[in-house]
């Protein structure tokens, strides 16, 4: 059962000392999530979940 709903993201991103610098929200639709795990395919990733999305695409 695939959603067609967009989704939303937050993200928050710190500089090489650990502070933050960025906070942000974002609506993503369906077509931009599957966009940002296939061009992150070469970008080694420590989730298991993104992992198998990746060789399913």
């Amino acid at each position: 059962n695939v959603s067609t709903e967009p989704t939303s993201t937050r993200a928050v991103l710190r500089n090489q000392f650990g502070d933050w610098i960025v906070d942000f929200n974002r609506v993503l639709d369906c077509l931009e999530v599957v966009k940002a795990i296939q061009e992150g395919y070469y970008v080694s990733s420590n989730s298991t979940l993104l992992q198998l999305i990746q060789q399913v695409l």
